[in-house]
Formats: structure tokens, sequence, C-alpha cells
């Protein structure tokens, strides 16, 4: 069956959102696509939510592993290769979309071939709170590489996954590198396919991205991980002449203040070394 947008959710441990999450999917106003649920050996009720989809005539694959794999990243890759559909969401399953998200960036990927990616704006979800966080303020079109000069060097500006869909066909042109991450590993995702092609943002908020203590990027950024991938992402942008001498110097600055000290990873003068020389 030949469909427009792969849609793949991967889970673990998030069954109290996946309702909201797949109820969201299978809503789309916009409705050319499949789902594929990964589920990486969820120890929570996660089975009895996902098994209420099973005969939803979209969804083409329900896979439970047997092992927790350790990445959400390998699970990325998994959903990958599975995936037939010209364009890949991931949804992740503590999120959720507006309605509208699939009909409002599609057409942005048909209509110009050189879009690698598009996404949208989002709201960020706190469990008391929501907050509008976003460093993107107007839609925009951009040459991939510039938007990983302009706006990848203080981190990552993609901030979630589930605010982007992108063309499966450049998935062939990039490393798989990304898939040895736990936490950074969406950044660095991220700028290999930036280098494929152009990036264009919708200044909607179309996506919810759920922030709470057992979200990846909240246990990654406490034990310290973010800061050790991050630190080798840069290695690979200074590598690829993508940081100008005053990008290295800005990029020192912000993240020396947030990994001083952290557990001996890295040290001042080492930081300095990679991003300032």
């Amino acid at each position: 069956m030949s469909v427009k947008v792969s849609v793949i959710v991967p889970n673990y441990n998030h069954a109290p959102y996946l309702k909201l999450r797949l109820e969201s999917i299978f809503n789309q106003t916009f409705q050319d696509y499949e789902v594929i649920i990964l589920d990486d050996c969820s120890t929570d009720d996660s089975r009895d939510v996902i098994e209420k989809y099973r005969s939803k005539p979209q969804t083409s694959h329900i896979i439970y592993n047997e092992v927790n794999c350790g990445s959400p990243f390998k699970q990325w890759a998994k959903g990958f290769n599975l995936a037939k559909g010209d364009y890949i969401w991931i949804a992740e399953s503590d999120d959720w979309a507006e309605p509208n998200f699939l009909e409002s960036l599609v057409p942005h990927l048909e209509n110009n071939h050189n879009i690698a990616l598009a996404f949208s704006a989002s709201k960020w979800v706190y469990p008391d709170y929501e907050e509008n966080v976003s460093i993107h303020f107007q839609d925009f079109e951009m040459n991939g590489i510039d938007f990983i000069k302009n706006r990848m060097i203080c981190g990552n500006s993609i901030h979630n996954a589930s605010a982007v869909i992108f063309r499966r066909n450049n998935l062939h042109k990039i490393s798989d590198t990304y898939t040895q991450f736990k936490g950074s590993g969406d950044y660095l995702f991220w700028v290999n396919l930036c280098e494929t092609g152009d990036v264009y943002f919708l200044a909607k908020q179309l996506n919810y991205f759920r922030k709470h203590k057992s979200n990846t990027t909240q246990k990654c950024n406490s034990n310290g991980i973010t800061y050790k991938e991050d630190y080798s992402i840069f290695s690979y942008m200074k590598k690829k002449e993508y940081l100008s001498s005053w990008a290295r110097k800005c990029t020192a600055s912000f993240y020396l203040a947030k990994i001083k000290k952290s557990d001996g990873y890295l040290t001042s003068k080492d930081a300095i070394k990679v991003w300032e020389n």
C-alpha cells in the first residue's frame, strides 16, 4: 500500500499519555498515512492501550521488544526500516498534535523537493502549566547548511521530534551514528538531515511537547549524558567548518556554564581547546 506519511510512535512506559498521543494521530485531517507503533519493553500498561488501536486500518505495525534497547534512537532506526511513506513523522509517545498538523506541513514538502524537513512551533507542557518556547518567531525556508550555522550552534533548536516531518529518501544519505546516542541523538540526526536539503519552519503552534521527569531529555540533562554527547556533536560541526570563530566562542561560553564540574567529564581547558581553537 502506498502512503504519503509513515508515523512512527516509539514508546517506553508512557501509558498515561498514549491515548491522547494516538488519538491525535488517528484524528488528523490528513489521512494518507500508516502508523508504526514500537514499544521498547514497557513495564506499565502501555500494551493494553496500544492493542486498542491494532484494528485501525492505518496501523501497519505493532512491535513489542522483548529486551529494552537502551536508546530511543535505535527505535527510530527500526521504524525507518519499516516505513513505506514518502515522509516520516516521529510522533513521540508522550506528546500530541493539533488535528491539522500533517495537513499544514505535508504540502511544503510536496511543493518543494529541496526541503528535507519541515517543522512547526510547539507549546511546552509542564505538569502544572504550559509555556510558549521558541527561538524561531516567523515562517521561513532556509538552506540546510545555513540553518545549522545560524540556528543549531548553541544547542538543538529543533526542540522536539514530534514537531517535524522529513523526507524518507534522504535517510540513506546520512550516517547511523545517532543511534549510538542516548540523549542527543536527535540533535545529530537533525544536523545530518539538514545537510541533505532545505529547512522549512511554520510558526503556528501545532505540536505539544510534554516536559516531565520521565522525559528522555530531562533524564539525560540531569545525569550529564547530554553534555557529553553534545561535545562530540560540536566537534563534528567544527570539523565540518560550520562554526565561525565567533560561534565557537559563544558555544564554549554557553556550554561551559552548564557542564562545569559535570562528573569530571570535561574540564574548562579541554572545552576551550575544542571550541575556540
